[in-house]
């Protein structure tokens, strides 16, 4: 098996703060090393199914904070 590059940051967007003033900023996070035992798995894509984005919705305002 091949080594893979691992970066040291990722973009991310990350949740601040509770309820209706919750934000969730994208910006640069650390990327932590796996360590004994544990495993570091790439997603090249992601999305959210409609039922949850709606519970998002229904939570918090953080859903329609633009991203980028």
């Amino acid at each position: 098996m091949g080594s893979v590059d691992i970066p040291n940051k990722q973009r991310a967007a990350v949740r601040k703060g509770t309820g209706e003033s919750a934000t969730a900023p994208v910006g640069q996070v650390d990327v932590q090393q796996p360590g004994p035992g544990q495993i570091l798995v790439k997603i090249n894509w992601t999305g959210l199914c409609a039922s949850v984005s709606v519970k998002i919705l229904e939570h918090c305002s953080i859903a329609n904070q633009p991203v980028g």
